[in-house]
């Protein structure tokens, strides 16, 4: 009886010990708070040997993987948002040994650096206590923290969430002429106040092949050599082009690529094939 009370009491005090520590351990700290500016981050995941880093170039952002590719700003901005929230908000732990069960150790962690006038990099553990909070921690320190404020799936999503998948994304209205070639066809239409100088029996498939070549979006990407067969330019009010190739890079797979840009993307099917569908019917040798 007196040995399962001593057990009881030591649980308890240790409980009581740890409780004390980390209500009285320094809190909110937010590693990201004063970098100003950002121009780098990156992501590696020590598990998975994957890693992605985020340069700002001349207002652009690039995703740098084996190669540099053109990155979605928009993900990108969503990201800088919540990394300069990120807060540690108590110290849930002094133990080295806990590190690996709260998965920041150098083998399981998630390392997210960020660069600007000043530099910070912190580790990113598993998920704890919901969905919002997860444990992380600094390099070469034994404490864990609960830390929140930035939502954990955006270090955890891969490489490819944050490249850009736009090709093009013209609004009609701002376009002025449509250019499309292929070996010695053409086929070009302009647009005026009133709109394309094109009359069509069947409005539903022009309407169609007008939105396919102003505004396309990779489903996915194809980082591999293929021989585009149409090219399409488009031509704005304010005089700048926007131009882009696609071509059957296999049996019924689309690629397309942005030319002076690195890397190809897959595109749907129909939107591809109802493109040349509608050349075909239209082009002039």
């Amino acid at each position: 009886m007196n040995r399962k009370l001593s057990v009881v009491l030591g649980i308890l005090i240790l409980i009581a010990v740890t409780h004390h520590y980390i209500q009285n351990a320094p809190a909110g700290i937010q590693p990201f708070s004063k970098i100003k500016d950002i121009k780098f981050v990156e992501i590696e995941n020590f598990q998975s040997g994957e890693k992605a880093t985020l340069v700002r170039k001349e207002g652009d952002w690039e995703i740098i993987i084996s190669t540099n590719y053109p990155a979605d700003s928009r993900r990108v901005k969503t990201l800088m948002g919540e990394i300069k929230n990120l807060k540690f908000e108590n110290v849930i732990s002094l133990s080295a040994n806990k590190r690996f069960e709260h998965d920041l150790s150098s083998s399981s962690a998630i390392r997210l650096t960020t660069k600007g006038k000043k530099y910070a990099s912190v580790l990113i553990g598993k998920q704890a206590f919901g969905r919002n909070h997860f444990y992380a921690g600094f390099e070469n320190d034994d404490k864990s923290y609960i830390a929140g404020g930035i939502r954990r799936e955006l270090v955890l999503t891969g490489a490819e969430y944050y490249r850009k998948r736009h090709i093009a994304s013209v609004r009609e209205e701002d376009a002025s002429r449509l250019r499309i070639t292929a070996g010695e066809k053409i086929y070009s239409l302009s647009r005026g106040e009133s709109g394309w100088d094109f009359q069509s029996d069947s409005p539903g498939d022009f309407y169609k092949f007008i939105s396919y070549c102003l505004n396309m979006t990779a489903s996915g990407f194809y980082d591999a050599a293929f021989a585009p067969s149409h090219r399409i330019e488009i031509t704005k009010k304010d005089g700048t082009t926007v131009a882009w190739e696609f071509g059957e890079a296999a049996k019924d797979k689309f690629c397309a690529r942005v030319p002076s840009s690195n890397g190809g993307y897959i595109i749907p099917s129909e939107k591809a094939a109802a493109i040349i569908k509608f050349f075909q019917k239209h082009a002039s040798k």
